[in-house]
């Protein structure tokens, strides 16, 4: 875990209750978008299920 010194509003927490900040919170979410705009399903079940199963 990184420690920075910046300063934003967020209500992001890790589950011990330590602040996170904004980039971290999103870190991967770059990631799960790519595999859901390749995915040709239209049944949105399966496409958690098949993104979930890769990560």
């Amino acid at each position: 875990m990184r420690h920075l010194s910046k300063k934003e509003n967020s209500k992001a927490r890790c589950v011990e209750g330590h602040y996170v900040c904004n980039e971290c919170h999103t870190a991967g979410m770059d990631v799960m978008i790519g595999m859901r705009m390749k995915e040709s399903s239209k049944d949105p079940v399966e496409i958690i299920e098949k993104t979930a199963a890769r990560l």
